[in-house]
């Protein structure tokens, strides 16, 4: 009925249980589904190598005759244990898609004029757009259709529940648990449909289904309790606070109203004589005086007896619709006529949660709504009698006449059914056991009964033991519809699809095939034998064929074998020596499979695979291995192949400790998204230039000069360089520099005639500013010269100071030269004047 699978990311599914197949790896399961709860899938898987990782592993739950997703999540917590017979089983836990509404939480946002639906969907859209690179985790917005209940304002000044705010401590969960059920009501259900997963809102879900509960026909067990653990008997009353003299507060009691009796409490005498006195505090912070303060306490008194307790229904039940006997099968939130003579139960319930094997779906556990008992119901008689009972024997009294009625009437039809293969079965059953024993059994001298080698129909097996539809002996007596647990013979022949049974215990066995749940025997003379778990002192055989089979050794409980149809498996523990000399104990296995050498480390949890292009650490997965060693691999631009080492994830350490490391070729490319980092003893030496196009570090020469060449100009500017044609320059410090005035280092030599001092006075303004940069590092102080437009034609200095961003200052020093030298020529000139020298 279901098929389960499970996949990693961006990997494919693996079925780990097919209900039309035998070799499942599915140990068992449950599946939990209640009410607005994020659904729940556990299940147990025997020795195998699915690797399933917690959040990023998945798990697909089908019912295939209905063809619909009954469950679809991720994995969250692994557990691996070993087994006394030294097998091991993984268990899992997972939960559904609705729990992905959990990993997100909003942005503080507060939103009005939105309908309820609206901040449904505004809810789903926000997670929606959360969702990055996960986009599995994406939530369609399906049914919405509930009828929303209109809360009141709390205020009186204005209408508080226009807004709608988002708390950014709370999950996109919470907040339609909150913000959206807990306000407008209504319920929530996540479908898992072919598309992807789908949430609705409704007013409740499910419906009312014509399949009824009852005694004899489906119910195996019932159970109710009651709860009272919160019961309040003796209720104190407290009112508004107000300061007291040691900085503390005290709160409003009861004790001044003259119907309190001078006591701060008020008692309720029912339910004290039910479960003694227990004391419990409602605080009302809008009662001010001690009587209205009583009046409260004593409509809290009423309300407390009315539910003071809840009781929860539990039931036990066989799930006929999954052997199409009933119309509908048991699911969450719809309503059956349950009837319960007993305990006057005759009425329509509703199941709030189920809890099923997917292995065996017709057992299934469904929980009843809650609901609140007061005084009066649980004095009643009748809830008395169920409080904490639970009647399994009362029901399996009344069930086992009815189901042994049933039995009655499949064996009858049966009968009908196959009464004519029957006959045509016995010629042929005695035909093989006659041709059986001349061949195979007379040197055992045995008395042999054959089962009829045809199959006449499926068999069923239940609770009641297995039941077994057809069985011939050799007098052609057909056995029909037996119950056997046990077999205790000297020699028996068990055809396999027609018998089986829970235990076999036999001193010598002869058959052409055998097919058992359990089968122990001193001597075993077998032609086909189909088992998934042997165990045996000695098997001799010409040829095993190991399909679907496994064949164990075991040395201990660290070293043994495991052989099957694809893979041959060798566990151990050894000791070795890693590549800092130091010893560590490995344990783990190594496998052959698929032509494939796999080693196995359990305790650092990974593997080394070994195949026709190297060694890789993860072969299903190659763009997420760790590491791989290819012999074959190509080069971009390269011709031909070679070896390549390459880690995805970790790093790759290459080390000779006592000699050279040796890197040599026509090309040697280096490339690191990050820094290369060379670091040395001595000193790195490069025989060859160095071209880079980002140096970062000092420049050091400790026996020459140091050459910085370049083509244009060296620019000394902050580590964003060029920054888009906005380069930040930095400062320039040194002891000494050297001007390049050399005549051979110029051209165009001529006299500079031009006036200086007539363009400082009509050209040339000087400001006063601060440097951004400084005022960043703290340093307010003005500092005066030129400033530099951004269009040249607003610059007010001269041209020929300009260089860039910034000026020459080879050009300032000379202009001001220039200026002292027309300056002495002016002042020679007026001191002629006054001396009376001048000649003009």
């Amino acid at each position: 009925m279901y098929t389960v699978k499970v996949w990693n990311m961006n990997e494919d599914p693996t079925y780990i249980w097919d209900y039309r197949k035998s070799d499942n790896q599915m140990k068992s399961s449950t599946l939990d589904k209640e009410l607005e709860a994020v659904d729940q899938f556990n299940f147990e898987l025997i020795d195998n190598d699915i690797k399933l990782k917690s959040f990023l592993s998945f798990v697909e739950v089908k019912n295939e005759v209905k063809n619909n997703v009954a469950f679809r999540g991720r994995i969250m917590t692994p557990t691996t244990q070993m087994n006394e017979d030294g097998t091991y089983n993984t268990s899992y836990t997972s939960e559904g898609a609705m729990a992905y509404l959990d990993d997100f939480i909003p942005s503080y946002n507060m939103l009005t004029d939105l309908t309820p639906q609206q901040r449904f969907r505004e809810l789903i859209n926000i997670h929606n757009s959360l969702l990055g690179a996960d986009t599995y985790k994406r939530i369609n917005i399906g049914n919405v259709s509930v009828t929303p209940k209109m809360p009141e304002s709390e205020t009186v000044e204005y209408d508080d529940t226009a807004y709608f705010i988002l708390d950014p401590e709370k999950s996109i969960l919470t907040h339609i648990r909150e913000l959206i059920l807990g306000v407008y009501g209504g319920e929530i259900v996540l479908r898992y449909e072919a598309d992807g997963n789908y949430i609705d809102w409704v007013d409740k879900i499910g419906s009312k289904k014509s399949t009824e509960l009852k005694v004899g026909k489906n119910m195996k067990s019932f159970q109710r309790q009651i709860d009272p653990t919160e019961v309040i008997t003796r209720l104190i009353p407290l009112g508004s606070s107000e300061p007291t003299a040691w900085e503390g507060s005290k709160r409003l009691e009861i004790v001044e109203d003259p119907r309190s009796g001078g006591k701060n409490y008020i008692d309720i005498p029912e339910l004290i004589a039910l479960y003694g006195i227990q004391t419990g505090v409602s605080v009302f912070d809008d009662e001010y005086t001690p009587d209205t303060l009583y009046d409260r306490g004593m409509k809290e008194k009423i309300e407390i007896m009315k539910k003071y307790a809840k009781m929860t229904t539990e039931i036990q039940l066989l799930d006929l619709f999954t052997i199409g006997l009933d119309p509908d099968d048991f699911e969450r939130g719809n309503f059956y006529h349950t009837i319960l003579p007993r305990y006057s139960i005759d009425e329509d319930l509703r199941v709030v949660g189920t809890s099923f094997d997917v292995i065996h779906p017709q057992n299934k556990s469904c929980r009843i709504g809650d609901k609140d008992l007061g005084i009066l119901d649980v004095s009643d008689i009748n809830t008395l009698n169920i409080i904490n009972e639970s009647v399994p024997t009362i029901i399996n009294e009344q069930v086992t006449p009815i189901i042994n009625e049933t039995v009655k009437e499949i064996r009858e039809e049966i009968d009908t059914a196959e009464s004519d293969a029957v006959k045509s079965a016995d010629d042929l059953a005695r035909q093989r056991v006659e041709q059986f024993k001349r061949d195979s059994f007379e040197p055992f001298k045995l008395s042999i009964p054959d089962i009829m080698n045809t199959k006449l129909s499926d068999f069923k097996q239940g609770e009641l033991g297995t039941i077994i539809n057809n069985t011939i002996t050799t007098n052609g007596e057909s056995i029909k519809n037996d119950v056997v647990n046990r077999i205790n013979t000297g020699t028996n022949v068990i055809r396999g699809d027609a018998i089986v049974v829970d235990a076999a215990m036999i001193n010598k066995i002869a058959a052409d095939q055998t097919f058992t749940d359990k089968l122990v025997a001193n001597d075993a003379f077998i032609r086909n034998i189909m088992a998934s778990n042997i165990v045996s002192e000695k098997i001799k055989t010409t040829d095993i064929d190991l399909n679907r089979a496994t064949v164990r050794g075991t040395y201990d409980a660290d070293n043994y074998i495991i052989m099957s149809s694809d893979y041959i498996r060798q566990y151990g523990k050894y000791v070795s020596t890693n590549e800092s000399g130091y010893q560590e104990e490995v344990k783990g296995y190594t496998e052959l499979k698929n032509g494939m050498l796999r080693i196995r480390n359990d305790a650092k949890n990974r593997s080394i695979y070994i195949h026709q292009n190297g060694m890789t650490t993860n072969f299903t997965s190659p763009l997420s291995a760790n590491s791989t060693l290819q012999f074959n691999a190509s080069y971009p631009g390269e011709s031909g192949t070679g070896p390549s080492l390459t880690s995805y994830a970790g790093p790759v350490n290459i080390q000779a400790y006592q000699g050279l490391l040796n890197l040599q070729g026509k090309k040697v490319d280096l490339y690191s998204e990050g820094p290369l980092t060379l670091t040395a003893s001595d000193v790195i030496q490069c025989n060859t230039p160095i071209k880079a196009s980002n140096f970062i570090g000092a420049l050091k020469n400790d026996v020459g000069n140091v050459y910085v060449m370049t083509n244009d100009e060296a620019r000394i500017t902050s580590p964003a360089g060029y920054n888009g044609g906005s380069p930040v320059y930095k400062d320039i410090r040194y002891a000494k520099g050297y001007a390049m005035s050399h005549e051979k280092y110029k051209s165009d030599i001529s006299a500079w005639d031009f006036n200086v001092l007539d363009i400082y006075r009509d050209e040339l303004k000087l400001y006063k500013y601060k440097i951004n940069a400084e005022i960043e590092k703290g340093n307010a102080m003005y500092q005066h010269g030129i400033v530099i437009r951004e269009n040249v034609s607003n610059d007010q200095f001269p041209i020929e100071w300009r260089n860039g961003d910034g000026y020459n200052q080879n050009e300032v020093v000379f202009w001001n030269t220039k200026a002292i030298q027309e300056l002495i020529n002016k002042v020679d000139k007026l001191e002629a004047q006054i001396n009376g020298t001048t000649t003009t």
